[in-house]
């Protein structure tokens, strides 16, 4: 980390933990019960989810969570959307217990910072400054 007029300055590398998603076969989709909610872009839209994921459509057990070989986020990661239009919206969301994303999605884990700054901070960027070109905007570690 830098110093600039008093303020310790670092990138997002520095201070979380920037990981992707998981794939998440059709097969296993759709069950309202299981042990870790395994979220998809559009949960972040369901009442109860405008700063904090509370609600998820879709549940699995930890035997599926192993069977897909889906990377389990901790509690208190900020996710959003790295493909698609959905990207453009600039969601973030605070996960509120251990919770498997989907492969559309990315989450940083703060690890040198406070998560609420994260959040607040991720609150700041437009993605679409950030957008690799091509047909569907996205954006990458």
């Amino acid at each position: 980390m830098k110093k600039l007029h008093g303020w310790q300055t670092a990138t997002i590398g520095e201070v979380a933990t920037i990981t992707g998603g998981s794939g998440f076969p059709d097969t296993f989709q759709g069950e309202s019960t299981g042990d870790l909610p395994f979220i998809k872009v559009s949960d972040l839209n369901l009442p109860g989810n405008e700063k904090y994921v509370n609600r998820a459509n879709n549940w699995v057990s930890e035997e599926v969570r192993r069977l897909v070989k889906a990377k389990l986020q901790p509690s208190g990661a900020i996710v959003f959307a790295k493909v698609g239009g959905a990207l453009l919206t600039n969601k973030r969301r605070i996960l509120t217990r251990p919770t498997i994303i989907d492969n559309n999605m990315m989450a940083l884990h703060a690890t040198g910072v406070d998560e609420q700054f994260l959040y607040q901070f991720m609150l700041s960027v437009d993605l679409a400054r950030y957008c690799q070109e091509g047909a569907v905007p996205s954006v990458n570690g």
